[in-house]
């Protein structure tokens, strides 16, 4: 090949300066190893003189007794023609590139195999949705300040990316459960509210499930009949997630304090917590998050609606999958007017709301699709139950 690539070089010189040797034709250079005549072995000591008229050809050789060498101005015909190569004499521009022979007959170059289509790449690895906002920063200031994104990270987005497999029905709950009240001064009232949450079943046990003033997650979970069939994430600040075990592997789970009170009604920080899961009929993913918003109701605490809803946009921005179906749910203690709702309902689905408070419980999500909406009643609680079963495909 050293020499082969050395002849196409010294062609292209000749070339350069106007002169093409006539072997040169149809790139048959490609196809051929070049030597020096003088040292190919014969039983024909002239064999190396044949082309010495016409130094511009190339000579075919023989090693065979009584077969004489030839002048070619193809030597790519030398093979074919039984002769067993093709060389250069001293003359040739080309000489002085060409090899030495080496003792063993030449053959023609195979053809090359004709490659492999190449596999197809692997599908990108999923990406987490990203969080890269250019918008004004929103939150006055605060340690909750955010800076905000446009409508380019509207979560519905990625849609197109879930459809496909097999689709399934997820049955889902919020509840504010008044623990103070209901738990701290009835202690529990006799189990109404887990009552509540068990007689809600009907043949289809709940998939996941966001408390709100939530203190014992397993005392509620008891009075429903349902211990030891979830898995749980608890706040820090009176929270409570639970997933059904029998029908969802845990992939991650974190909470985070995204918002916090005014001091006009101060109870402290407001946070969401989230689980990423996997669902063990079909593969597919979920990002479900629980929230408790700040108060005063519609103020959206100290940095405001826009800044409560940018700090959850930004909690699923970092945490959650394109290929995640997102449903996120709680008590916001903001309603359908309220800055923080109006602004997450430019990114997900607004699902469904309660009535209590004017609205305060919500549901949204980026692609499932809500086909069956209950309202459970409080059971003793100051907030009602609101169960929403979605179709995730």
């Amino acid at each position: 090949m050293v020499a082969m690539k050395a002849l196409i070089i010294a062609a292209a010189s000749v070339a350069s300066r106007g002169r093409r040797p006539d072997w040169i034709q149809d790139g048959w250079l490609l196809e051929e190893v070049m030597y020096k005549c003088e040292t190919v072995p014969t039983w024909d000591a002239h064999g190396a003189e044949t082309c010495r008229g016409n130094p511009g050809q190339g000579a075919c050789f023989s090693l065979s007794k009584g077969v004489y060498w030839a002048c070619s101005s193809n030597p790519h015909n030398c093979v074919r023609d039984k002769f067993d190569g093709a060389c250069l004499i001293s003359g040739h521009p080309g000489y002085q590139q060409a090899a030495d022979y080496n003792g063993v007959p030449p053959a023609p170059s195979p053809t090359p195999p004709v490659p492999s289509p190449a596999p197809p790449s692997p599908p990108a690895p999923d990406a987490v949705i990203g969080w890269n906002p250019s918008g004004p920063v929103v939150g006055g200031g605060k340690w909750c300040q955010v800076n905000s994104v446009g409508s380019s990270f509207d979560l519905r987005q990625h849609c197109a990316q879930h459809h496909g497999g097999a689709s399934f029905r997820v049955k889902v709950l919020t509840y504010n459960l008044f623990w103070w009240n209901l738990f701290g001064q009835r202690h529990g009232n006799g189990g109404s509210a887990g009552h509540n949450i068990r007689d809600s079943v009907r043949g289809e046990a709940y998939d996941l499930m966001g408390f709100q003033e939530c203190e014992n997650l397993d005392w509620v979970l008891g009075d429903a009949g349902l211990a030891g069939q979830y898995g749980r994430v608890l706040g820090q600040h009176a929270t409570c997630l639970a997933y059904r075990s029998a029908t969802w592997d845990l992939i991650a789970s974190a909470r985070a304090d995204v918002a916090e009170d005014q001091p006009s009604q101060y109870y402290g920080r407001r946070e969401a917590e989230w689980v990423r899961l996997r669902h063990k009929g079909t593969g597919k993913t979920m990002f479900f998050v629980n929230h408790h918003g700040p108060l005063p109701v519609n103020s959206g605490g100290v940095c405001g609606g826009q800044g409560t809803a940018f700090n959850l946009l930004k909690l699923i921005g970092e945490n959650a999958h394109k290929s995640d179906t997102i449903i996120l749910v709680g008590d916001f203690n903001s309603d359908g007017n309220s800055e923080t709702v109006k602004t997450l309902s430019n990114f997900l689905a607004h699902s469904y709301i309660g009535t209590k408070f004017n609205g305060v419980d919500n549901f949204f999500t980026n692609c499932a699709q809500a086909i069956e909406r209950s309202n459970l009643g409080g059971a003793g609680s100051d907030h009602d139950a609101l169960s929403v079963v979605f179709q995730v495909s």
